[in-house]
């Protein structure tokens, strides 16, 4: 039987199918947190049978990247009273979340879900390292075409001129709904000179400020 180092070379070398058997419980937690500290900079699909278990599968490999000596920790959760310091190398594990409706049915779908599912594209798109966590349901499901997730991107910044009106079109073009108060990711709306948004790679949303068709504040 290979050792862990051997197993962990032949996978960071690639080129080959790998079987490996005969992990249970958390040992497969400790082999995923292993080939993420071994090389933190590749992408990986990991397949669970449920949600269930991509979220305990998540949780013990934050666990075990928490304890390895390489890691670090992110400043802003070093705060006294705020919530609990998440490493660096486990904010790599991303869930991608099941679709929770079936195409064609009259029911409309969970918008932090799908919001979710659109920012782990995002993340892709972008060649941002990270290790998806997925169940076959979730991986199977058709998703945008990447020219499509790559078009729907707009970049914002103070000094840039922007039409206020034009934005807002362009937010229900890609899908945002315009409300009178953003409380969900995918809403946004428009007050005078200041615009709130609310996107699926932000915990929180965003206000942009507009004097006439400057941003002079973000």
């Amino acid at each position: 039987m290979p050792s862990l180092s051997e197993i962990l070379s032949a996978l960071k070398q690639g080129g080959r199918k790998l079987a490996v058997g005969g992990i249970f419980g958390s040992a497969r937690a400790y082999l995923l947190a292993r080939m993420i500290e071994d090389d933190p900079d590749r992408t990986r699909l990991v397949i669970c049978p449920t949600e269930e278990a991509v979220d305990k599968l998540i949780q013990d490999t934050e666990l075990f990247l928490a304890g390895m000596p390489g890691d670090t920790f992110e400043e802003s959760r070093q705060t006294a009273g705020g919530p609990p310091r998440r490493s660096l190398l486990g904010s790599s594990l991303r869930e991608f979340p099941e679709a929770d409706v079936f195409p064609y049915l009259k029911l409309s779908p969970d918008p932090v879900r799908w919001a979710d599912r659109m920012e782990r594209l995002y993340e892709l798109n972008a060649r941002q390292p990270a290790t998806i966590v997925t169940t076959i349901s979730g991986a199977s499901r058709i998703v945008p075409p990447q020219s499509f997730i790559a078009n729907a991107m707009r970049e914002l910044r103070v000094g840039a001129h922007v039409d206020r009106d034009e934005l807002a079109t362009w937010l229900v073009e890609h899908g945002y709904v315009d409300v009178g108060l953003v409380e969900d990711e995918g809403s946004f709306a428009v007050r005078g000179g200041i615009v709130d948004a609310w996107t699926p790679t932000l915990d929180d949303p965003i206000r942009i400020e507009l004097d006439g068709d400057e941003i002079v504040n973000i």
